[in-house]
């Protein structure tokens, strides 16, 4: 039987290093200027998904202020170097990294099993061997390819994001030692169980180090499997697969309305899809005012996209209908401020001229849908263009609905 005891690990971040003024100075950032591509929730659009397990660019903190100061080129990325000063870059990758969950910078590398037969898994034997191979896993997810025949050594950054107690659970297949903070957590196996032993961690929010070693029998496909489990919470899995065989991935209406931002071919570049809980797509384009699209019954394919994180387009699947919002017109341009869902309405503000204004689109019925104009200033010279010339209008604060 395991034994189980409860052990207090020191932090070790570099998040957690940056105050909260400077984290907060950082979502001030994001807020400003990233959440467009990116979202406000960090889960991605035009841009890739900030806090999911796959990083293409790096996701060490030196990487992530790279692609920041530099930005990403043949994308919309641009280098933040030249709008912001250090300081307000660094803040904005450690609003970014104290988002995180998981591993990140997960390293695999094989030694030769003969180097530990007969002997017990250990760091200190690692240290007296060269490694056959070793690989950056960008998907942070632990997976090994078919056939694997080696003894595995995993390495990476594990984020936790509040402090609590956590248990890390293993298949009893083959041996395994984990380390967390160099400190031996768990040991198992599956021959000889008197060395069998784990330890309850204790664990602070932020970053600590975990380290993996493996060996079981070549078969088809390891059966090796690790889950980190909060307790009271819920569990984290370590496991994965490789995105060359990525799963289809999509997005459908939920009784919250979703505000997303994806490249759909036909449609301009920063037009924001908004998936209402009837199942009523609208593409809004909130620079030009217009509704470049509508679909019924509708659903967004992201799986064309997956694998290139954002650089194909995704689909709309549905039935098409034709707009009849054909935009807003005005001597000033108009700026998208930001977008956020309020139950089942997706809410769009805008600056017109300096005038703050919104438009929040809802579901009406089963299958049709309402957009609200909202300004508390008048705008000059707005006029709003409709197919039907009895429907258009010159004031700001309007309600059209579309059945």
């Amino acid at each position: 039987m395991n034994k189980f005891l409860t052990l207090s690990l020191a932090l070790a971040s570099t998040f957690c290093s940056a105050s909260a003024d400077t984290i907060q100075r950082g979502e001030e950032i994001y807020k400003q200027v990233c959440h467009i591509c990116h979202a406000p929730d960090l889960k991605g659009g035009i841009g890739p998904n900030l806090i999911d397990d796959f990083w293409k660019h790096g996701d060490s903190p030196n990487a992530i202020l790279h692609s920041i100061s530099e930005g990403i080129a043949n994308t919309e990325m641009a280098p933040y170097k030249q709008l912001f000063k250090e300081d307000d870059l660094k803040a904005l990758r450690d609003f970014i990294l104290s988002k995180q969950k998981g591993m990140r910078s997960l390293n695999l590398s094989s030694y030769p099993k003969s180097h530990f037969k007969g002997k017990k898994l250990s760091l200190e034997r690692l240290k007296t061997v060269e490694s056959l191979e070793q690989k950056n896993i960008k998907e942070n997810l632990i997976y090994f390819k078919n056939r694997y025949d080696a003894v595995a050594n995993l390495k990476a950054d594990l984020y936790i994001a509040e402090d609590g107690v956590y248990e890390l659970r293993l298949r009893q297949v083959g041996r395994s030692a984990v380390f967390i903070n160099g400190e031996e957590v768990i040991y198992q196996d599956e021959k000889n169980k008197s060395l069998n032993h784990s330890k309850k961690l204790s664990l602070k929010k932020g970053v600590h180090k975990i380290e993996i070693l493996h060996d079981e029998k070549m078969q088809h496909s390891l059966r090796f499997h690790a889950v980190l489990i909060q307790e009271g919470k819920g569990h984290l899995t370590l496991m994965g697969r490789s995105l060359e065989g990525s799963e289809p991935k999509m997005v459908r209406a939920e009784p919250k309305a979703k505000v997303i931002r994806k490249y759909i071919h036909g449609l301009s570049p920063r037009t924001l899809l908004c998936l209402l809980p009837n199942k009523v797509l609208v593409a809004y384009n909130p620079y030009s005012g217009k509704v470049e699209g509508v679909w019924l019954n509708s659903y967004i394919d992201q799986t064309p996209s997956l694998n290139a994180r954002s650089a194909l387009p995704s689909l709309i699947k549905g039935k098409a209908l034709n707009p009849t919002l054909l935009g807003i017109e005005s001597q000033h341009d108009i700026k998208l401020l930001s977008y956020q869902v309020e139950n089942d309405c997706a809410i769009i503000s805008t600056s017109i001229g300096g005038k703050s204004h919104q438009i929040r689109i809802s579901p009406k019925g089963d299958s049709g849908f309402s957009i609200k104009g909202v300004g508390e200033e008048k705008i000059p010279n707005f006029k709003l263009i409709h197919q039907d010339p009895k429907l258009a209008t010159e004031t700001s604060n309007f309600t059209i609905d579309f059945n």
